[in-house]
């Protein structure tokens, strides 16, 4: 066996595992009034790829940055400080704001 056949089999495990409570999580989140989940369209690519080399972004950051600026939304509601990095973009708290 390959290390990489054991590692496959071990994130296979995990997701495995995890999933029923990913899943209820996200049928929680379906279930809020505001929450509506958009498609990605051609037009996001070239958007995309400046934002994670212009500003060093992750691949799903990118892509959220991207679908954003489409559709006019200046701001995102996370913990992660990447966003900052973006121009245009206001970033939120969620639960993990810094002391004062």
């Amino acid at each position: 066996m390959r290390l990489q056949d054991g590692a496959s089999r071990t994130g296979e495990a995990l997701v495995r595992r995890h999933a029923p409570p990913i899943r209820r999580v996200i049928e929680m989140l379906l279930r809020l009034p505001n929450v509506h989940l958009l498609h990605v369209e051609a037009e996001d690519a070239s958007r995309f790829l400046h934002h994670a080399s212009r500003c060093g972004l992750l691949p799903r950051d990118a892509l959220h940055v991207a679908i954003m600026e489409r559709l006019n939304v200046p701001a995102i509601a996370s913990d992660d400080r990447d966003f900052d990095r973006v121009p245009g973009i206001q970033r939120h708290w969620i639960a993990n704001a810094p002391l004062p």
